[in-house]
């Protein structure tokens, strides 16, 4: 009873501490649009220029100062609170270095403008990283609590919204935290994975699609995630990554993404319950109609190779392959037909 206390009296420090990390988060925002908006009207009329009288320099000295204070405070509770990721994430250990000395008083607008991208400068390259490493030991905190696929599920069902953002940002910070939270959950000796996992094949071929990102920071990231994926589906079917096959062709470098599609589906195929089965193709189909071409072209090879029907749209050459697959597209959004390969099909 005095464990269960002590880790409810956690969870909810952690809550309160993820609310305060969300007020920061806009915080930052803020300051750097006020800023960025101080640069832009610099110099142009007297009163922006009173901005730099004796009372704002001292605003300005003790702003950054705090700042650094604040930075180096979240880098200590990341390196030293015990926390779940530190030792498998190395992005969590990451050094920021100190900020500059700020400069001594200012003697004109030139120097003026140095502070303030000096300001602007700090404020944009510490906050993401610090806010994200510390989500991430949040979020290995929260599936510490209850290391098992229920947890697992509901965190990643909460991150996996942002994955499907047409702003790229927004995909990347998804992709790297449930990246993040599925390297841990591989460490984690306590995890129970016996559970059924149905919506594994949700996430497979969400995550599938996103290794074609046109980012191609986002693309290696959601790669590993993939990867990482496939340990926990090998572990739940008690095998190793080493006695399974190769997620990705050989020369995934030089493969093309439609390739790299077909490969992920039919390996992945292999070791998916009917239900994980089920939901990779829900997944797949529903997303053929997607307005991005992209989108419907990597769904429609998903559902395919699943299918173990890949062969209709593969070729000699990458041009054959892609004008398969957009044949087969023209039948289904134009002529309202199913191809034969899809027919019969129950989700």
């Amino acid at each position: 009873l005095k464990q269960m206390k002590e880790l409810e009296q956690e969870k909810d420090f952690l809550l309160q501490g993820l609310e305060m990390v969300e007020r920061a988060w806009e915080w930052y925002h803020q300051q750097i649009q006020t800023v960025q908006e101080r640069q832009k009207h610099l110099g142009k009329n007297k009163t922006t220029n009173d901005f730099f009288s004796e009372g704002n320099q001292s605003h300005l000295g003790h702003l950054l100062p705090k700042l650094q204070e604040v930075n180096r405070c979240l880098r200590e509770l990341l390196s030293t609170s015990g926390k779940p990721l530190n030792s498998s994430s190395s992005a969590l250990t990451r050094q920021v270095p100190a900020a500059p000395t700020p400069p001594p008083a200012l003697a004109g607008p030139q120097q003026a403008i140095s502070v303030l991208k000096e300001q602007n400068w700090l404020l944009t390259k510490d906050l993401h990283r610090v806010l994200s490493d510390l989500l991430d030991a949040m979020l290995g905190n929260l599936l510490a609590e209850s290391p098992d696929t229920d947890r697992l599920h509901y965190i990643l069902e909460h991150i996996n919204y942002w994955i499907v953002s047409r702003v790229w940002q927004e995909r990347g910070r998804a992709i790297r935290s449930s990246t993040a939270l599925l390297r841990f959950t591989i460490t984690l000796p306590e995890f129970d994975n016996s559970a059924e996992f149905p919506r594994m094949g949700h996430r497979g071929a969400q995550l599938a699609l996103s290794t074609g990102d046109p980012s191609k920071d986002i693309s290696w990231q959601a790669r590993e995630r993939v990867y990482r994926l496939y340990q926990l589906l090998l572990h739940q079917r008690g095998l190793t990554i080493h006695e399974a096959e190769d997620l990705w062709c050989w020369d995934w470098h030089q493969d093309s993404r439609l390739l790299g599609y077909r490969n992920t589906a039919q390996v992945f195929g292999k070791f998916f319950s009917e239900e994980q089965r089920r939901f990779f193709l829900w997944t797949a189909v529903l997303a053929i109609h997607d307005p991005l071409l992209r989108v419907s072209q990597a769904r429609l090879v998903l559902a395919f190779s699943l299918l173990g029907e890949a062969q209709q749209l593969m070729g000699d050459k990458q041009e054959a392959i892609t004008a398969n697959v957009k044949r087969e597209l023209h039948i289904i959004r134009h002529l309202r037909q199913v191809p034969e390969a899809l027919q019969g099909l129950c989700l």
